[in-house]
Parts: structure tokens; C-alpha cells; sequence
């Protein structure tokens, strides 16, 4: 599936694109899982290959918890370990960019160093 979203208050999207290893969920979990998620604001692909579900969205409008949700409540579960560790890795770093992002232009970049003193 895939369909583009406008960009929210006037930002340019931040697209991410995950894929997530199915450790559990039969074939109807898995269809179930890839209509919820689709149908969540923002996602622009889902698609299955296989073990792994591929996902693609906008940060601004949606994030990997809720695609986890949406594909939990199906019925699907995820790999845990370092699969696990991955995805609570790109949650915090999300959490980080849309904090970031609701900042922007407001107080000045950390990436950037101070301008010298001459």
C-alpha cells in the first residue's frame, strides 16, 4: 500500500522506514495488522515479505509505537532480544526528533558549535 500525506503545519515530512521481524501471527494477523497500520495517519507503505513487515511513515504524524500497537492488537508479535532492543532504540530516537522538531527554529541547533569570540 502506499499514498502520500501533506506535510503537518507546514513542516517537510520526516520519513522513516522500519522493517520489523514477525516472531508470531498467522497469516490473518498479519493481513489484519497491515489494514490497521495503513489505515493510521501518516504511514505511507506497509507491505509483508515473508517474516518481516516493512513499514514507511511520516514522524510528524505518526510513530513506531503506534505501528507496534496497531500491529499488536491484530495479533502479531514481534522479535524481542536485539530486534527488540533495535525498536525501543528507534522509539527513543523518535521521541528525541519530535521533541527536536517542536523546537525548530526556536533556540539555537546543539549540532552546531558556538561562534568564536574573536
Amino acid at each position: 500500500m502506499q499514498r502520500s500525506e501533506p506535510a503537518v503545519n507546514g513542516m517537510a515530512p520526516i520519513l522513516k522506514h522500519r522493517t520489523l521481524r514477525i516472531a508470531d501471527g498467522d497469516s490473518g494477523a498479519v493481513a489484519a495488522a497491515c489494514r490497521g497500520i495503513a489505515a493510521l495517519p501518516g504511514v505511507a507503505v506497509v507491505n509483508v515479505d515473508g517474516c518481516k513487515l516493512r513499514v514507511a511513515y511520516d514522524l510528524l504524524q505518526v510513530g513506531l509505537a503506534q505501528v507496534e500497537l496497531a500491529a499488536e492488537d491484530a495479533g502479531v508479535v514481534f522479535r524481542n532480544g536485539l530486534h527488540g532492543l533495535r525498536r525501543d532504540l528507534w522509539k527513543f530516537t523518535e521521541q528525541n526528533e519530535r521533541d527536536n522538531a517542536a523546537h525548530a527554529g526556536t533556540r539555537p541547533c546543539c549540532s552546531r558549535p558556538p561562534t568564536r569570540l574573536k
